[in-house]
């Protein structure tokens, strides 16, 4: 059976394509990248290259610019027709395509594994790409995009608030929470319906592994969306669930073909699903002094820092479907790179593990009781005038739990926990209202914030 991709260039014939993606669109089947696929058919290829580089080998707000070195992995005929451009340079002009990139293309297929949390810049990507894509179109172009959808790596459940204009930043568009549980194609089609863009200007590819869950929402929900008639099959490696090392969780509301883990790592902290569980908390990491575990084997999972000694004497924090295991770690690069760090990581015990509201907690415990403690200023992701952690937490009530609140309860949550959480149950709830359309008026999604509040409230 053909891949979504393979029916496509055969329907298209020899257009003029780009390409959004990294190391992640390859495919088991045919043993190439799309990149390749597309070069041997096209009559010219322009790829854009995401953060990180075509194979994710860039750390984290490192630019890039030189790409001929790509060429490398492509024959020499097509090397004249082909050209590699990347999407995060030094300057923030190079986080939004050249309209004159665009503007002389007929389709931009868009292959990213995301990871379902809004701070992963590929989603803001794809919709600085759709934005310039509608201005084109506006303008008179031709230029269409195919999405390739992949399931959302960490499933259905959403948690956190609605980021504010005033936050957006490369790690926050406004109006996506944290933890969003939609797949890359139904991110589209939101992003879609915010720029009112043309019932032909976008088609999503569904694969055949979760074709069964989004075919009848497709057919009876608004938004600008088609597919192809005939059959199709998975395109990438993580779409093979019998060959995958897939991580399936059973959460309420979430199918096994819905909640999928990813074979091939999208960017170099993220080698795992279950790096991706813990992201949308552990991020908040990266707005303070304490290392979130670059430059260890379990980025994210595993975070500390050299001053964090006095927590190891008590460190049984609650976190409910989580324990912290104390530990000592050294990071070979970032924070602390070549300090012996205290610090913890994250095991995750059941589903009741909140990421969100997890890391809130544990960064209102390490703020009251270690004075060394910051929260890191300076430049971050091309803005200076708000700290990283404004930026990431995108709401000034989570930002006054997390700078004013009182030192936690070690053995239970505490009127400031349960507060928390009521007010991003709310804002979940609108979030699930906001996009039911996806499915034609009745939800996939599932408050995080609202199973906790039955539990512990």
């Amino acid at each position: 059976m053909k891949s979504y991709l393979s029916q496509f260039l055969a329907r298209e014939g020899s257009p003029r394509l780009g390409l959004l993606a990294n190391q992640t669109a390859y495919s088991l089947a045919e043993q190439a990248y799309s990149f390749q696929i597309m070069a041997s058919r096209a009559r010219f290829l322009r790829v854009f290259l995401p953060e990180h580089g075509l194979f994710a080998e860039l750390q984290d707000q490192v630019g890039l610019e030189e790409t001929r070195a790509y060429e490398a992995y492509l024959r020499v005929e097509e090397r004249k027709r082909t050209e590699f451009l990347s999407l995060y340079g030094f300057q923030e002009n190079s986080l939004r395509p050249d309209p004159q990139k665009l503007s002389d293309l007929d389709w931009l297929v868009v292959d990213l594994q995301d990871v379902g949390s809004r701070y992963y810049t590929f989603l803001t990507t794809l919709y600085y790409c759709l934005q310039v894509i509608h201005e084109l179109r506006q303008q008179g172009a031709g230029i269409r995009c195919l999405v390739l959808d992949r399931p959302n790596p960490i499933g259905r459940l959403v948690e956190g608030t609605v980021l504010e204009a005033d936050y957006e930043s490369f790690v926050g568009l406004p109006g996506v929470i944290h933890r969003h549980g939609l797949s890359t194609g139904e991110m589209a089609r939101l992003f879609a319906s915010w720029l009112n863009l043309d019932a032909d200007a976008l088609e999503i590819g569904i694969e055949e592994h979760n074709s069964r869950a989004t075919s009848a929402a497709s057919a009876t929900s608004a938004g600008p969306e088609s597919m192809l008639k005939s059959g199709s099959a998975s395109e990438s490696l993580d779409d093979h669930p019998e060959t995958s090392s897939a991580n399936f969780r059973n959460i309420p509301g979430t199918s096994r073909d819905l909640y999928s883990g990813f074979s091939i790592y999208p960017s170099p902290n993220m080698p795992t699903v279950d790096t991706a569980l813990v992201y949308p908390g552990q991020c908040l990491l990266e707005g303070t002094n304490l290392s979130e575990g670059r430059g260890s084997t379990r980025p994210f999972e595993i975070f500390g820092a050299p001053f964090l000694g006095p927590l190891m004497e008590n460190a049984n924090l609650f976190l409910p479907g989580a324990v912290l295991r104390p530990l000592r770690f050294l990071p070979t690069f970032h924070k602390h790179g070549g300090e012996i760090c205290e610090g913890f990581q994250i095991h995750v015990l059941s589903d009741e593990y909140a990421p969100l509201f997890c890391s809130l907690r544990i960064l209102r415990w390490i703020r009251s009781r270690i004075p060394e403690f910051e929260w890191k200023t300076g430049v971050y992701e091309f803005r200076s005038d708000r700290p990283a952690i404004e930026l990431l937490a995108g709401d000034p009530l989570l930002l006054d739990y997390l700078r004013s609140s009182a030192e936690p309860a070690m053995d239970q949550l505490d009127e400031p926990d349960l507060a928390i959480l009521e007010y991003m149950s709310v804002a979940e709830s609108r979030w699930m209202e906001h996009t039911a359309f996806l499915w034609g008026g009745d939800s996939c999604l599932h408050s995080s914030s609202a199973r906790l509040l039955r539990k512990y409230a």
